[in-house]
């Protein structure tokens, strides 16, 4: 009976088991199915933005998009620099690599990279980093094929230069960012930047992008640009020509600006040796510097007419008196000065045109230690100029306070000072614009990024001399071409003056001076008397085939010079040399000046407009401001003419006035009648007064202007 009862009690035991594990099963799948719930209501619900912004990383990544950079031109117009669009760079995304040895080995053979630097690179932790920058498409194409979605290739702008060294050193250059490192290219880097866009784009599983429109875009602002005083046209045949120098005299380096002194623009600066800015980094960093700018040197003679300048200005010499030279031999406290041709008298002119270092020190006496450094510091010496350029020296020059018994001296002849080619030529381009130091113009306008264009006129620095002084250096400056030191750099039919330097050069660790090493200089303008073009021309260190500024440093502007002129003429008659071969007379051209506009000025500025222009005033009446003038504005006159100016007093200082009714009055009167009213006057044409704006009765402001037309009445001027 137990055995009976036995075996179905088994069977319920078994029953219970079962129901048991399905218990369990069921519990579990229920806590399974709340874990799922509840982690669904985390992931929607607490956890929602957090995962979107996870997906969005891995799907949607945001790119910067490159703006162009900005555009240099010549004065011209010519571009001097441009973009080429079609440049690609390879990156790597390192975590994405499946076999990094045999990516090492595959892209140091496709990029010619040494393994080692293509290792280091997938090292690093970053999630991108570049591979090579600035390829042509068919290697990118390659690597692209090869890398699968682990390498990305980015199309990207490259600098191009179209002229190669011709004006590299004044354009610069950029690095493979695109980023101004020098020149130009750096001086306004905010100007040819730009500002850059980005744009979202969406990848798929294979990292490649994809282009949505509906995401968010911001387009870049492409750069601005820049335009020069340079012609690139002079600016090559400067280079050709000083390269020329610099291999014939076997020199370390040269120096060249041609500018134009009446503005003071410059139309080419350069320096040997030159270098290419397509391929920067292949050239020594000593050619990519401008030594127009950035290096000094003393300068030897051509700074002897500083002397003659003040001396001529405090009326302390006459050209004629005779100067004892010494026969080439003068001890000045414990040195002796030579002269390196031996005379024992010349005249005062005579020793600038022979350039006489014991004849020039001898009349330099007669200036105070503080009248000579004045001086020097009004030519511009001692400071920068403030070119648009980087690395600008300012030069070396001793107070009066630090000199020795042979400082006056040495200065005086262009030793124990130290200036830059750019300092000289603005220097000298004071005394071929009647005595106006102006300010070096490289950029004639800038156009910022947003489009506001900014164009840079000539500037003032101050007045270095009276007009007179600088028409008799100008005088002395023809004689040293014409028949002195300066004969090489003579041109036929052309009148032109200029200096000769032979400085012997420092020696920095000995303290001395070498006898065997020279800096050979010239600075020449023409024509003589109304300069149009400048030049310095600075050969550093000539070892074969002489070593004097004329006949190193001088040849080299006459060639420059006869090149440039067929491709700028001379904007006036050529001041002709010698006899016309029509009539044999003198063919020197009658070239007229233009009266400016004086009404409205003070005396003193009136005085100085007119002492510019070489022309005399005589005064009537009393009063602020000139009311009158008996020669109207843009009347050409001869040099020397007077111009009669009425003086009286601003009767409307401000508020409004009506303007009158100014037709058929004489071009004179209705001058006066604006002058009175507190008006300015534009005029176009000589004689009767035909038409004018604003029109009469309308109310203007006082200090406004009034354009007025006029015409000759009778066929002849008034």
């Amino acid at each position: 009976m137990n055995q009976r009862n036995w075996k179905p009690r088994q069977r319920n035991e078994r029953k219970t088991l079962s129901g048991s594990r399905l218990f369990v099963v069921l519990s579990g799948m229920l806590v399974l199915a709340a874990f799922i719930v509840a982690r669904l209501v985390t992931v929607q619900l607490m956890e929602h933005e957090s995962f979107t912004r996870y997906a969005d990383r891995q799907y949607r990544n945001s790119r910067q998009i490159e703006p162009m950079r900005g555009m240099i031109y010549d004065r011209r117009g010519e571009v001097l620099v441009a973009n080429l669009p079609y440049s690609y760079s390879i990156g790597l995304h390192p975590s994405l690599l499946e076999n990094r040895d045999a990516a090492v080995h595959h892209l140091s053979g496709l990029l010619d990279m040494p393994a080692s630097s293509v290792r280091s690179r997938m090292n690093q932790s970053a999630q991108f980093v570049w591979l090579q920058r600035k390829v042509d498409r068919q290697l990118a194409d390659r690597v692209r094929t090869w890398g699968g979605r682990a390498v990305e290739v980015r199309r990207e702008t490259r600098r191009d230069y179209p002229y190669q060294t011709t004006g590299g050193q004044v354009v610069g250059f950029v690095d493979i960012d695109n980023i101004g490192r020098n020149g130009i290219e750096r001086e306004f880097e905010e100007i040819l930047s730009g500002e850059p866009g980005w744009e979202i784009l969406q990848s798929d599983g294979r990292r490649r992008a994809i282009v949505d429109p509906s995401y968010p875009r911001q387009d870049p602002v492409n750069g601005g640009s820049v335009v020069l005083s340079i012609d690139i046209e002079v600016q090559a045949i400067a280079e050709e020509e000083l390269r020329r120098a610099v291999e014939r005299h076997n020199a370390a380096s040269g120096s060249i600006i041609v500018t134009r002194p009446a503005t003071g623009e410059l139309l080419a600066l350069a320096s040997v040796p030159l270098y290419d800015p397509n391929n920067a980094g292949e050239f020594d960093p000593s050619a990519r510097k401008n030594r127009v700018v950035t290096d000094i040197f003393e300068p030897g003679s051509v700074l002897k007419v500083v002397s003659f300048c003040g001396l001529l200005e405090s009326g302390e010499l006459n050209l004629g008196e005779m100067v004892n030279c010494e026969n080439g031999r003068f001890r000045v406290a414990d040195r002796t000065i030579r002269d390196s041709h031996p005379y024992e008298y010349l005249s005062a002119e005579d020793v600038l045109v022979y350039s006489s270092n014991i004849g020039t020190i001898k009349l330099a006496e007669r200036l105070s230690d503080r009248e000579f450094y004045t001086l020097l510091r009004d030519f511009g010496f001692d400071q920068r100029t403030g070119i648009e350029l980087p690395g600008e020296a300012s030069g070396l020059l001793p107070v009066p306070s630090d000199w020795s018994g042979v400082s006056h001296a040495n200065i005086s002849i262009g030793q124990g000072i130290s200036i830059t080619a750019l300092q000289l030529a603005m220097a000298y381009g004071a005394i071929a614009n009647d005595g106006m130091l102006l300010r070096p113009m490289l950029v004639l306008s800038t156009t910022s990024p947003e489009g506001v264009t900014e164009t840079h006129e000539p500037s003032i620095v101050r007045y270095v001399m009276r007009p007179g002084t600088a028409r008799a250096l100008r005088m002395l400056l023809e004689q040293v071409v014409e028949r002195g030191t300066g004969r090489n750099a003579a041109l036929d039919g052309i009148s032109v003056a200029g200096k000769t330097g032979t400085a012997q050069r420092v020696d920095v660790e000995n303290h001395c001076y070498y006898n065997d090493r020279y800096t050979s200089t010239f600075v020449g303008f023409l024509p003589a008397d109304r300069p149009e073009y400048l030049a310095v021309v600075v050969i550093d260190d000539p070892k074969q085939n002489g070593h004097y500024g004329g006949e190193v440093a001088a040849p080299v502007f006459q060639r420059v010079m006869e090149r440039m002129l067929v491709t700028l003429p001379l904007r006036e008659p050529l001041y002709v040399t010698g006899e016309n071969e029509e009539n044999g007379s003198d063919n020197t051209a009658d070239i007229d000046l233009q009266v400016p506009e004086l009404v409205a000025l003070t005396r003193t500025e009136a005085e100085r407009e007119l002492a510019i222009r070489n022309l005399e005033v005589s005064w009537e009446g009393a009063g602020e401001v000139v009311t009158i003038q008996s020669i109207p504005p843009g009347t050409g006159v001869e040099v020397g003419t007077t111009v009669r100016l009425t003086l009286g007093p601003c009767i409307a200082p401000s508020g409004d006035v009506e303007m009158p009714d100014l037709r058929g009055m004489d071009l004179r009167e209705a001058v006066a009648v604006l002058s009175r009213l507190g008006l300015r006057a534009r005029v176009e044409g000589s004689g009767l007064i035909i038409s004018q704006w604003p029109e009469p009765g309308r109310e203007v402001a006082v200090g406004g202007a009034c354009t007025i037309q006029a015409i000759t009445r009778f066929g002849g001027s008034l």
